[in-house]
C-alpha cells in the first residue's frame, strides 16, 4: 500500500480487505480473503454529483480520481478520500466505488483544510493553493492555522531526533 493506494473493504465478502494490485482503466484491487477483483468505478449518485458540481463535467470522474491527491484527517465517512484540484471536487470512496463528489469550496471546514494540506504536501504551486484558500473563504490567519495544524499532526519523514519539520508556507520558525 502506498499513500495513494489504500486498502478498501471487499464488495464480495464484506470482511476481506482489498489491496491495490495495479491499474487497468482505473485502479484495481484484489481481496486478500476471497480473491475478488474490482476496479474503481462510480455509483450513479456520484456520476450525478460530478455532473452537477464539477467544473469539468465533460471529464470522466474516474479519470479525475486517478489524477487526484489523497486526503488525510478530513472527517468524511469514507475509506479513501481524494481531492482533484482542476474540478475542485473531493471524491469519497467506499469499497472500490466512488460514492460521493463534494464541491470542496462548499464543503465543511475539515474537508477544506484537508484539501489545502494535501496541496501543500504534494508541493502544488502557491498560486493553486492560494486559489483554493480564497475559494474556500479562508483568510491569512486561517491559512496559517491550517499549516500549523498540518505541522503538528502529519507524520514526519522518520528522522526522529532531528529538527522538526517546517512547512515552506508557514511563517513560524518552529
Amino acid at each position: 500500500m502506498t499513500n495513494k493506494h489504500r486498502d478498501v473493504t471487499c464488495n464480495q465478502c464484506d470482511d476481506g480487505m482489498m489491496a491495490y494490485i495495479g491499474d487497468h482503466i482505473a485502479e484495481v484491487y484484489k481481496c486478500q480473503q476471497c480473491g475478488n477483483v474490482d476496479e474503481v468505478d462510480t455509483t450513479d449518485h456520484a456520476d450525478d454529483q460530478w455532473r452537477d458540481r464539477s467544473r469539468m463535467h465533460h471529464t470522466d470522474p474516474v479519470d479525475a480520481w486517478t489524477e487526484s491527491i489523497t486526503l488525510f484527517d478530513h472527517g468524511y465517512d469514507a475509506e479513501v478520500t481524494r481531492y482533484h484540484h482542476p474540478s475542485r471536487i473531493t471524491f469519497l470512496m467506499k469499497r472500490s466505488n466512488i460514492v460521493t463528489c463534494i464541491h470542496t469550496p462548499s464543503a465543511r471546514y475539515d474537508g477544506q483544510r484537508a484539501a489545502i494540506q494535501a496541496m501543500i504536501r504534494v508541493n502544488a504551486s502557491n498560486v493553486k493553493i492560494a486559489n483554493l484558500v480564497n475559494e474556500c473563504g479562508i483568510n491569512r490567519t486561517g491559512f496559517e492555522q491550517i499549516v500549523e495544524h498540518m505541522n503538528r499532526t502529519e507524520p514526519g519523514d522518520g528522522s526522529a531526533g532531528t529538527q522538526p519539520r517546517r512547512n515552506q508556507h508557514s511563517r513560524s520558525e518552529t
